[in-house]
C-alpha cells in the first residue's frame, strides 16, 4: 500500500514537471517566433500575385514548368524552339526584299546575264517562259546586274527617250532613277554608281526630277556631265523600261540595243563591248524560294555584301537562325527541321498581309478587294 501511495505521488510530480517543461518549451517557440517574424517584417516585401512565376504554367507550347522561378530543362527546350520557329518566320517576312534581288541575279545569271557588261533585253516582250519578278507584257525591258566590289565605280549611259529606270540595291532599297522620272527627265545621260566603301573624291549629286545638277568628272579622257550615286550594297540591279511604239517593241529594244552602255570608271578608255541578250521565248526565274531554300538565298547574300548593308538589328535576327557573315549556314538536324516549318508559316504569313491586309487604310474602297500597296500614299510605309 505504502509503495503504491510513493509510485502515484512520483507519477504525479513527473507530470507536473512535464507540463511546466512544455508550458515553457512553448513559451520559448513563441518567443523565437515572435522574433523571426519580427526580422522578417523589416526585410520581406509581400510580393504581387502578378509578377510571381508559377511552377505550373499551361501555355499554347503545353505545361511549363519553374522551380523557383527556374524553367526546368524540358520547358528551356520547348522555349528555344519556340523563339527559334518565331526567328525562322520573321527572317522570312523581313529578308524578302534581299532574296527577291538574288532570285532576280540567279535568274539574269541562268540566261547568261552574269556581268556588267551582258543585258538581258525582252526585245520580242515578256511571254509565259520566264517567271519574271511582277514584270509585264508591254513594256520592253532591258536589265542588268553589276559588281561594285569587284569592278569599282560603274558607268552606266542611258539613251534618250528611255521610259522610267532605276537601279536597287542588293536589299530592294532605291539607288537612283533614271529616264522619265530621273534627273536625265528621258533626254538620257551618264550616271556613276560607287560602292558602298568609296572615299575618293566623287560625291553623289542630288538626283531628283526636280533638282537634276550634275557635275563634272573625268570618264576616260574627257570631261563628262554625269550624275552620281552611292549604293549601300555591292550588287546592284538596274532595270529600265521602253515602251512600244504603234504596238511593237522593235524602237525600244533598238534604243537598248544602240544606247545603253555600261562599264567600270576605271575602264572608261576601253570598255568591253556590250552584249544584249533576249529573254523573250526563254525558261528563266527570278522568283525566290518559299521553301528552305529560301535561308540558303539569304545566307549567299549575307556572305556577299559588307556588314554595314543591313542595321544590327536585321543582322542578329539573320544570326539568331545561323545566317552569319563569314560563316557557312550550317543548321543541325533540330534547326533545320524548325526552319523547315517556319519558312511554311512565314510564306502564308506573307500572302495573309498581302491579300487580306487588317489595316483598313489599305482598302480603297470599303467592302472591296480594291488595294494599295502603299499604305499611307508612302513607299516607305511611314504612315504612322
Amino acid at each position: 500500500m505504502k509503495k503504491a501511495i510513493f509510485l502515484t505521488a512520483i507519477a504525479g510530480l513527473l507530470l507536473v514537471t512535464g507540463c511546466q517543461n512544455t508550458n515553457e518549451n512553448q513559451a520559448i517557440g513563441t518567443d523565437s517566433q515572435n522574433a523571426f517574424d519580427d526580422i522578417l517584417s523589416k526585410y520581406k516585401t509581400d510580393i504581387p500575385t502578378k509578377i510571381l512565376t508559377p511552377n505550373h504554367v499551361d501555355s499554347r507550347l503545353g505545361d511549363l514548368e519553374f522551380y523557383d522561378g527556374i524553367p526546368t530543362k524540358a520547358t528551356i527546350d520547348k522555349v528555344y524552339d519556340n523563339i527559334d520557329f518565331a526567328r525562322g518566320v520573321d527572317v522570312f517576312l523581313n529578308f524578302i526584299p534581299a532574296t527577291s534581288i538574288e532570285g532576280l541575279r540567279l535568274g539574269m545569271k541562268e540566261l547568261g546575264a552574269d556581268t556588267y557588261n551582258k543585258v538581258m533585253v525582252l526585245d520580242k516582250l515578256l511571254d509565259a517562259s520566264g517567271l519574271f519578278l511582277t514584270g509585264n507584257a508591254s513594256t520592253v525591258y532591258a536589265s542588268s546586274f553589276f559588281d561594285l566590289e569587284k569592278n569599282g565605280p560603274t558607268v552606266v549611259e542611258i539613251p534618250a527617250g528611255a521610259g522610267p529606270g532605276t537601279v536597287n540595291d542588293a536589299f530592294f532599297r532605291f539607288v537612283v532613277d533614271m529616264g522619265a522620272p530621273g534627273p536625265d527627265r528621258k533626254k538620257g545621260g551618264m550616271y556613276i554608281i560607287l560602292p558602298p566603301d568609296y572615299n575618293g573624291k566623287l560625291k553623289p549629286t542630288p538626283n531628283t526630277f526636280q533638282d537634276n545638277s550634275s557635275v563634272k568628272v573625268k570618264v576616260g579622257d574627257k570631261m563628262k556631265d554625269v550624275w552620281i550615286a552611292q549604293s549601300k550594297s555591292y550588287t546592284n540591279w538596274l532595270i529600265l523600261r521602253g515602251f512600244l511604239v504603234d504596238g511593237k517593241p522593235d524602237a525600244a529594244a533598238k534604243m537598248w540595243k544602240e544606247g545603253l552602255k555600261i562599264y567600270p570608271l576605271k575602264d572608261a578608255n576601253n570598255p568591253k563591248k556590250m552584249e544584249f541578250i533576249s529573254g523573250s521565248g526563254k525558261v528563266f526565274n527570278t522568283i525566290h524560294a518559299n521553301d528552305y531554300d529560301f535561308y540558303k538565298e539569304l545566307a549567299s547574300v549575307i556572305n556577299k555584301e559588307p556588314i554595314s548593308f543591313i542595321d544590327p538589328e536585321l543582322r542578329g535576327q539573320a544570326a539568331s537562325i545561323g545566317i552569319i557573315k563569314g560563316h557557312e549556314f550550317a543548321p543541325d538536324a533540330r534547326m533545320e527541321k524548325i526552319l523547315k516549318d517556319a519558312i511554311k508559316v512565314g510564306n502564308a504569313t506573307a500572302r495573309a498581309i498581302s491579300f487580306s491586309p487588317r489595316d483598313k487604310k489599305a482598302y480603297i474602297y470599303e467592302g472591296k478587294q480594291w488595294i494599295t500597296g502603299f499604305i499611307g500614299k508612302d513607299y516607305q510605309w511611314l504612315d504612322l
